[in-house]
């Protein structure tokens, strides 16, 4: 009768020991699963900023294809160079207007 008990002792202990290694082993799991995660989070709120900076800059070269456009029209680009750099035709003065002020 000892056997058995003793034999059923063993049995049990290397079971609990298995359970135990099978315990170890499936926290080393959660905590790679959890890192990933982790990891896929960070990727995603990267990829959201860079989809943003995209879309700038997709923005940016169409407003400045539009504005090639229009420097392809010589009009534009004498009303564009006497607004923007002060440039006056010949006998032309030019007149600086105040700006009328945020407090009214």
């Amino acid at each position: 009768m000892k056997k058995t008990s003793s034999k059923q002792f063993y049995i049990q202990m290397i079971i609990n020991i298995v359970m135990a290694g099978m315990f170890i082993v499936s926290i080393f799991f959660f905590v790679d699963v959890a890192q990933e995660i982790m990891v896929t989070y960070q990727l995603r709120q990267q990829l959201d900023l860079v989809k943003v900076q995209y879309q700038a800059v997709i923005d940016e070269n169409e407003a400045l294809k539009d504005q090639k456009g229009k420097l392809t029209d010589p009009e534009y680009v004498k009303n564009y160079a006497r607004a923007g750099y002060m440039l006056s035709k010949e006998g032309e003065q030019i007149f600086f207007l105040p700006q009328p002020s945020n407090n009214d």
